[in-house]
């Protein structure tokens, strides 16, 4: 089971893959992908497991850069890319806890 959910993960070796989430069968990793400025992008990869079978399931990406790598890579059919949004954009007079960069 291990090297069939690794097979997943490696296919994008920019991830530094920190964290997973097991629910029931299924499984939501999370990672971090370094940027030139200094910042990270994350990524949040689902996979489910049918039958002993781990199948891709999906995955979000800050990353624009690396957006259209990642479908290739995992053989997905080519979809545009949605710019994430700050939050404190949404609430600029801080009505929620949202970090100031």
């Amino acid at each position: 089971m291990k090297k069939k959910i690794a097979k997943f993960l490696n296919k994008i070796p920019e991830v530094y893959w920190d964290r997973y989430v097991k629910q029931k069968l299924d499984y939501i990793f999370y990672g971090w992908i370094n940027r030139k400025d200094k910042y990270k992008d994350f990524i949040v990869l689902y996979l489910v497991n049918k039958n002993q079978n781990i199948k891709f399931n999906g995955f979000i990406t800050s990353s624009t850069k690396l957006s259209k790598k990642i479908v290739k890579r995992l053989g997905l059919p080519i979809s545009n890319h949605s710019d994430c949004i700050r939050v404190e954009s949404m609430f600029p007079n801080n009505e929620v806890n949202a970090i100031k960069l």
